[in-house]
């Protein structure tokens, strides 16, 4: 569970060089978790310049989720990484 991330990420466990898929309603890609302030989000394509989101496809054309939104949540449980920005917390696999 999530007791166990300080020790994982301490021990290098971060999730670097790995890619994870989601399918859900959408990522608010404004969030300090996700946002890349020098690189635009990769919607309906491939991106590995982007420091989070490697591609962002839809199926009805909706590039947003709201900051409260599920997928926004379960995007933040896998990935984000915003400590420097002093929200506390970071992903399972933040790096």
């Amino acid at each position: 569970g999530a007791a166990q991330l300080p020790m994982l990420h301490a021990s290098g466990l971060r999730g670097t060089g790995q890619v994870v898929g989601l399918g859900d309603t959408g990522v608010s890609t404004s969030s300090c978790s996700f946002a890349d302030p020098n690189v635009q989000v990769p919607f309906d394509d491939l991106s590995t310049s982007h420091r989070k989101i490697a591609a962002y496809f839809t199926l009805h054309g909706d590039s947003q989720d709201g900051p409260s939104g599920h997928g926004t949540h379960i995007a933040g449980i896998i990935a984000s990484e915003a400590t420097e920005l002093g929200v506390r917390g970071n992903g399972v696999a933040p790096a």
